[in-house]
């Protein structure tokens, strides 16, 4: 295994490692609509979810059944860990859906089960994402221990660490579109690990699977699609027709699923449950919801106390500076960094501007502004730049800033990334006020007979070993 490829590993593992303790959500609607789907098409073999729908508002109905609202991709990709642990502790699967009783009530292989639900759906996706963007990063020129950092900055300095431990579909929306991203700069290269084919297939399968997951990925899916035809226009001919039609096939073959969930359920391939909502009258306004920009709304999800990123994460004030630097940054081997800075600027407005229009712009029970977490992903190659470029002075303000972020991600990672909208500042109560208490994830750890200390001690064991390997093997 060359030293990239093997340094990519370890980041990988570390990515999953570090979330792997905390505790998603158990019984609120977002996420019990996409359990309610999996477990309807596993033991039911429908798309209808009649038999737990009374427990949820976040539900869509077509004539006289119910069915989720979301876009089916998470519920989807959950099927192998219901199915496995199905198959294991059948009562414990059963134990899912009473969806009124606390998590720390439920039996340990209940809790186990619905932690390896989120683990490997965007818990997954948000680790190959940092894996995928620190490739990235070495294409583009950036030393390793930048494109390391940059990929750590996004995944564990952001909101998305929290997010990835929850089973909603912003991170593994986020982290497709950053995956698709990342091959996508790659098409073309020769490579060891992966041949230009196979990175146009996994790239095309990618942008499909992240619009199954939210339909608001689609056109952020489309500026990626149109990205990686401009780099096939620098292949021949026939080696760039070659790829765009793997990629195709592969799209076409990712979205699927999707088109005949919708049309099984809602009697079109192109109908999708929003359009059926039950409540929620404000999904009436504008288009699903949506319409303009509004600039307070704005305001409110970068720098308000209720939702602001900034608060949550410092380091992305930085982010501004890096775009400048990336933008002057010199080219290696082929187009500069122009069109892939221009492309992640464009992401950011995009799911900005589209949490300002949303009418349920807060998100509900939310800690930061959930529906722009797939934007954080593309934040990954101004932090680049910033690993890449600051020395002295400028350099320590950018390790404090990731230091104070790690710290708050973490923090809310192990406490809850759910909390009631009426909290004036979230990061302050319950998180912080409340971190060495019985709410922590690593306390609750005793409701099934684990020891708390046991299990803290071996996580930060092990993440400190990976992160050691991971600092030495990128050692400028």
């Amino acid at each position: 295994m060359s030293g990239a490829r093997l340094t990519a590993a370890l980041l990988f593992i570390l990515l999953m490692a570090v979330p792997l303790p905390f505790l998603p959500e158990f019984g609120g609607a977002n996420s019990s609509t996409r359990l309610m789907l999996t477990g309807a098409l596993i033991d039911d073999g429908t798309t209808r979810i009649d038999r737990h729908a009374d427990m949820t508002v976040d539900k869509a109905q077509a004539g006289a059944h119910f069915y989720s609202d979301k876009a089916p991709g998470m519920a989807l990709l959950a099927i192998p860990a219901y199915t496995t642990g199905r198959a294991l502790a059948p009562a414990a699967a059963d134990a899912l859906f009473r969806l009124t009783q606390p998590l720390d009530t439920l039996p340990a292989a209940t809790m186990v089960i619905w932690r390896a639900i989120a683990w490997t759906t965007g818990g997954l996706l948000m680790a190959l994402a940092g894996a995928a963007l620190f490739r990235m990063g070495l294409r583009l020129g950036a030393s390793p221990r930048a494109a390391l950092m940059a990929s750590l900055s996004v995944c564990l300095a952001t909101p998305v660490l929290g997010w990835s431990v929850q089973f909603f579909g912003h991170v593994g929306a986020g982290g497709a579109l950053a995956i698709a991203f990342a091959l996508s700069t790659g098409l073309g290269r020769d490579g060891t690990w992966l041949s230009p084919g196979w990175r146009a297939a996994l790239a095309g399968a990618a942008l499909s699977l992240a619009v199954s997951i939210e339909y608001t990925a689609a056109p952020p899916a489309f500026m990626v699609a149109l990205y990686a035809l401009w780099r096939l226009t620098y292949l021949e001919r026939d080696v760039a027709l070659r790829l765009l039609a793997l990629a195709l096939l592969a799209a076409l073959g990712a979205a699927a699923p999707m088109l005949i969930y919708h049309w099984i359920s809602f009697g079109s391939p192109f109908r999708v449950g929003y359009s059926s909502v039950v409540g929620f009258e404000g999904m009436q306004e504008g288009f699903l919801g949506l319409t303009a920009p509004d600039p307070v709304v704005l305001w409110h999800i970068i720098f308000g106390f209720r939702r602001g990123i900034l608060w949550l994460s410092p380091l992305l004030v930085l982010v501004p500076w890096g775009i400048w630097i990336g933008l002057r940054a010199p080219a290696k081997g082929g187009p500069g960094q122009r069109v892939e800075m221009s492309l992640c600027i464009a992401m950011v407005l995009y799911y900005f501007l589209l949490n300002a229009s949303y009418f349920y712009w807060g998100g509900g029970a939310s800690v930061g502004p959930r529906h722009t977490m797939p934007a954080v992903f593309f934040m990954a190659l101004p932090l680049l730049w910033l690993w890449n470029s600051l020395q002295g002075r400028a350099r320590q303000l950018l390790q404090g800033l990731f230091a104070l972020s790690l710290f708050f991600s973490i923090a809310c990672a192990a406490m809850t990334m759910v909390v009631p909208g009426s909290m004036r500042f979230p990061l302050k109560d319950p998180i912080l006020e409340n971190l060495l208490t019985g709410q922590n994830a690593f306390f609750r750890m005793a409701n099934w007979g684990l020891s708390p200390a046991l299990v803290f001690g071996t996580w930060l064991v092990v993440c400190g070993i990976l992160a050691v390997l991971l600092a030495r093997r990128t050692r400028s």
